[in-house]
């Protein structure tokens, strides 16, 4: 008969059990997982964008051209329309030269291409202009400000295979909202519990849906709004956000070229801060070193309808592709001065 088998020890009893019960943990875990995804909870669940971005165009938001994002509060939908997998506007792009400059824009919805056709967007006319000297990848979004390009940056990283990043924002960072833009981040951090251990689980998400329902109307909105409007981006922010986008660009071992809005504006982009966000501007190249360019003064003519109906669009808000044309020559000129190459496809510029 064989001798009975002495019992565990209790240190191995107690690591086994630890063992089996974390075990157990995880198989229910993988189930209730596998089950909120058979009952269709959705893969991400963010605050609803809409709420706080009323300037956005109503157009977008019903054909679904954005959608939000945890960090940088919206993006293009990525594989909607002429948008690739990036959630990156479609770029025209001629046959590259072997050492063609590789230029990342980044700004909003002039970058972009607003109103204009995707191979008549500012990236797309600049690449046509350099013949393949240059590969242009639009990361434009329409309504962005200058937080979520930092974000933009901070989180997809596309400045990563660039050469020179084109940075510009305009209007959107003086809108005035219901929140400046970092607190709608914190909000969307704080709400969604983004540094969870199971954030991105449909779980996380069930959970996360209730909660929303339960806080978000009045969270989000109805305590900000009693005090009046406020800035989206104030302008000590917008000086700092480009100081920290130029620190990330130059961290990737790329070059910055800031674009302004015009000295002088006639018709083009007028906001009622103007002057407290061109001085903005100004102190983050003095504080970068970084090269800028004025946004060309498109509207400067004696009559501006004689120079407005060319380069303006109808909503004297945004170019029409002759505007873009005439931007991106500019642009191209700079990074030819920046970068010692001869960039533009012309008689005087091809090598």
């Amino acid at each position: 008969m064989p001798a009975p088998r002495s019992p565990l020890p209790l240190r191995r009893r107690l690591l086994l059990g630890a063992v089996v019960s974390v075990a157990a943990l995880l198989i229910a875990i993988a189930g209730a997982e596998l089950a909120v995804r058979l009952l269709g909870v959705p893969e991400r669940v963010y605050p609803d964008y809409r709420v706080v971005t009323a300037q956005l165009d109503g157009a977008i938001l019903e054909h679904n051209f954005l959608q939000p994002h945890p960090t940088r509060l919206w993006q293009n939908t990525p594989g909607k329309g002429e948008v690739d997998a990036r959630g990156y506007r479609r770029t025209l792009q001629p046959e590259p030269t072997g050492d063609a400059l590789r230029v990342l824009f980044l700004g909003d919805s002039v970058t972009y291409g607003h109103d204009a056709a995707w191979d008549e967007s500012l990236p797309s006319a600049a690449a046509r202009l350099a013949g393949g000297r240059v590969v242009s990848v639009n990361a434009g979004v329409v309504g962005y400000s200058s937080f979520q390009g930092l974000q933009t940056l901070r989180v997809d990283r596309p400045h990563r295979d660039a050469d020179v990043v084109v940075v510009s924002f305009y209007q959107n960072d003086e809108d005035e909202g219901c929140l400046h833009d970092v607190q709608l981040y914190e909000h969307n951090r704080r709400l969604l519990r983004t540094d969870s251990l199971l954030a991105g689980s449909r779980l996380h998400n069930l959970w996360a849906l209730r909660r929303l329902s339960r806080e978000e109307a009045r969270s989000l909105m109805q305590p900000h709004c009693d005090d009046g409007q406020l800035l989206r981006v104030p302008p000590e922010d917008f000086t700092a956000n480009l100081v920290a986008i130029h620190a990330e660009v130059e961290r990737a071992g790329a070059q910055t070229l800031f674009v302004a809005q015009p000295a002088n504006p006639v018709t083009l982009l007028r906001q009622p801060h103007y002057g407290a966000y061109r001085e903005a501007f100004e102190r983050a190249v003095a504080q970068t070193g970084a090269p800028s360019l004025d946004l060309p003064e498109l509207s400067l003519a004696a009559d501006p309808a004689e120079v407005g109906h060319l380069f303006l669009d109808r909503h004297k808000c945004h170019l029409t592709p002759a505007g873009y044309e005439h931007l991106a020559t500019r642009i191209l000129e700079s990074l030819e001065a920046m970068t010692g190459r001869a960039l533009l496809d012309t008689p005087g510029g091809a090598p």
